[in-house]
């Protein structure tokens, strides 16, 4: 009876469902969100060592692309004076990153005027245009 128990026990643990927190989403082919801790995330390409440079710190809010481009809206973490071993989210701050994916550059970070200058100088189309980084880990847990 104990051994009888004890299976069904373990069947019931390993049967439930958890709350699923994907760590990381594909941009594009050569890119990839990464969940660095909470909800803090960075942009970081897969090939790390050749486009190392590339890299966008977190704490990344909304993302954007095309074939030819990444956009990114950073939100800048500062240090917390009262404790040094962690950082509070400075919602005022704000950088603005573009990647040019056919040269292998990263230009910013940019204030939203700049950014929007930019973006006209590069000739992003209107249509790429940034979406909360939620949006992309929601439509990944839908069931196809």
């Amino acid at each position: 009876m104990k051994r009888f128990i004890i299976i069904c026990s373990l069947i019931f643990l390993t049967s439930c469902s958890t709350n699923f927190n994907p760590s990381h989403y594909s941009v594009g082919d050569e890119y990839e969100l990464i969940n660095v801790s909470g909800n803090a995330l960075e942009l970081f390409p897969k090939a790390d060592a050749l486009y190392a440079s590339q890299y966008i710190p977190p704490e990344i809010a909304e993302i954007a692309w095309n074939d030819t481009y990444i956009l990114a809206k950073q939100i800048e973490k500062i240090d917390d004076p009262n404790n040094p071993d962690a950082s509070v989210t400075n919602e005022t701050t704000e950088n603005y990153w573009i990647i040019d994916l056919k040269n292998n550059r990263r230009f910013g970070p940019y204030t939203k005027k700049q950014f929007e200058e930019q973006k006209q100088e590069f000739r992003i189309p209107k249509q790429v245009q940034l979406q909360n980084v939620k949006t992309y880990f929601t439509k990944e847990k839908q069931p196809s």
